[in-house]
Protein backbone atom coordinates (compact mmCIF):
# COMPACT_ATOMS: atom_id res chain seq x y z
CA UNK A 1 0.00 0.00 0.00
CA UNK A 2 1.16 3.74 -0.80
CA UNK A 3 2.24 6.36 1.52
CA UNK A 4 -0.80 8.12 0.95
CA UNK A 5 -3.23 4.83 1.21
CA UNK A 6 -1.28 4.42 4.58
CA UNK A 7 -2.84 7.56 6.00
CA UNK A 8 -5.79 7.33 4.97
CA UNK A 9 -6.07 3.60 6.10
CA UNK A 10 -4.97 5.17 9.79
CA UNK A 11 -7.24 8.62 8.68
CA UNK A 12 -4.18 10.33 9.47
CA UNK A 13 -3.47 13.99 7.81
CA UNK A 14 -5.32 12.69 4.43
CA UNK A 15 -8.00 15.85 4.42
CA UNK A 16 -4.97 18.08 5.09
CA UNK A 17 -4.06 17.28 1.42
CA UNK A 18 -5.34 18.66 -1.90
CA UNK A 19 -5.77 16.64 -4.24
CA UNK A 20 -2.58 17.78 -6.42
CA UNK A 21 -0.65 17.17 -3.44
CA UNK A 22 -2.45 13.82 -2.75
CA UNK A 23 -1.48 12.77 -6.47
CA UNK A 24 1.81 13.81 -6.04
CA UNK A 25 2.33 11.38 -2.85
CA UNK A 26 1.18 8.94 -4.81
CA UNK A 27 3.66 9.36 -7.73
CA UNK A 28 6.59 9.79 -5.02
CA UNK A 29 7.50 13.14 -5.28
CA UNK A 30 7.97 15.31 -2.40
CA UNK A 31 5.96 18.09 -1.64
CA UNK A 32 8.27 21.72 -0.22
CA UNK A 33 6.63 23.81 1.71
CA UNK A 34 7.64 26.89 3.36
CA UNK A 35 6.70 27.72 6.79
CA UNK A 36 5.60 30.76 8.54
CA UNK A 37 8.57 31.26 10.00
CA UNK A 38 10.86 30.85 6.75
CA UNK A 39 11.87 27.18 7.42
CA UNK A 40 11.76 24.75 4.57
CA UNK A 41 10.36 21.77 5.33
CA UNK A 42 13.37 20.05 3.89
CA UNK A 43 14.64 20.94 7.15
CA UNK A 44 12.30 19.45 9.35
CA UNK A 45 13.23 16.16 10.81
CA UNK A 46 9.67 15.19 10.13
CA UNK A 47 10.31 15.73 6.82
CA UNK A 48 11.01 12.08 5.24
CA UNK A 49 7.51 11.45 6.18
CA UNK A 50 4.23 13.12 4.26
CA UNK A 51 3.32 16.20 5.70
CA UNK A 52 1.52 18.49 4.76
CA UNK A 53 3.30 21.49 6.08
CA UNK A 54 3.18 23.67 9.30
CA UNK A 55 0.75 26.00 7.21
CA UNK A 56 -1.82 23.41 6.36
CA UNK A 57 -1.22 22.19 10.32
CA UNK A 58 -2.31 25.35 11.57
CA UNK A 59 0.99 25.61 13.47
CA UNK A 60 0.49 22.56 15.14
CA UNK A 61 3.94 19.99 13.58
CA UNK A 62 4.57 16.80 15.02
CA UNK A 63 7.40 17.51 17.37
CA UNK A 64 5.26 20.96 18.54
CA UNK A 65 3.82 19.26 21.83
CA UNK A 66 7.82 17.82 22.34
CA UNK A 67 8.88 21.32 22.79
CA UNK A 68 5.85 21.72 25.31
CA UNK A 69 3.78 24.21 23.01
CA UNK A 70 0.41 23.94 22.04
CA UNK A 71 1.11 26.27 18.82
CA UNK A 72 4.25 27.06 16.68
CA UNK A 73 5.02 30.89 18.53
CA UNK A 74 5.52 31.95 14.78
CA UNK A 75 2.73 30.16 13.38
CA UNK A 76 0.48 31.97 16.07
CA UNK A 77 1.94 35.88 15.81
CA UNK A 78 2.13 36.05 12.37
CA UNK A 79 -0.54 34.10 11.28
CA UNK A 80 -3.47 33.90 13.90
CA UNK A 81 -2.71 37.22 15.39
CA UNK A 82 -1.26 39.50 12.82
CA UNK A 83 -3.25 37.76 9.60
CA UNK A 84 -0.30 37.81 7.61
CA UNK A 85 0.86 34.73 5.52
CA UNK A 86 4.30 34.79 6.77
CA UNK A 87 6.64 36.94 8.88
CA UNK A 88 8.26 38.52 5.50
CA UNK A 89 5.30 40.37 5.06
CA UNK A 90 5.82 41.46 8.46
CA UNK A 91 7.49 44.67 9.28
CA UNK A 92 8.75 43.84 12.25
CA UNK A 93 10.65 40.75 10.43
CA UNK A 94 13.06 39.31 12.27
CA UNK A 95 11.70 40.18 15.40
CA UNK A 96 13.06 39.15 19.03
CA UNK A 97 11.42 35.58 18.50
CA UNK A 98 13.33 35.05 15.60
CA UNK A 99 16.70 35.57 18.14
CA UNK A 100 14.80 33.40 21.48
CA UNK A 101 14.39 30.42 19.52
CA UNK A 102 18.07 30.40 17.55
CA UNK A 103 19.40 26.75 16.92
CA UNK A 104 22.17 26.36 19.23
CA UNK A 105 24.00 24.54 17.36
CA UNK A 106 24.72 27.13 14.96
CA UNK A 107 27.15 29.72 15.20
CA UNK A 108 26.32 33.19 15.56
CA UNK A 109 27.36 34.41 11.95
CA UNK A 110 25.64 30.95 10.73
CA UNK A 111 22.51 31.58 12.95
CA UNK A 112 22.39 35.83 11.07
CA UNK A 113 23.20 33.86 7.54
CA UNK A 114 20.28 31.46 8.15
CA UNK A 115 17.88 34.18 8.95
CA UNK A 116 18.66 36.83 5.96
CA UNK A 117 18.48 33.47 4.05
CA UNK A 118 14.65 32.72 5.36
CA UNK A 119 13.77 36.37 5.76
CA UNK A 120 14.27 36.98 2.11
CA UNK A 121 12.58 33.82 1.04
CA UNK A 122 9.40 35.01 2.53
CA UNK A 123 10.04 38.11 1.33
CA UNK A 124 10.00 36.82 -2.28
CA UNK A 125 7.11 34.13 -1.48
CA UNK A 126 4.55 36.68 -0.50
Amino acid sequence: MSTLGNLKAKNELSSLFTPYEEERIERGIEIMEISCCGTFCEKCPQYQQPCPGCIKLQGKPSWITEVGLNCCPFYACCVVDKKLLNCGQCSSAPCQLFYDTKDPSLSNEEFQNDLADRIAKLRVSH
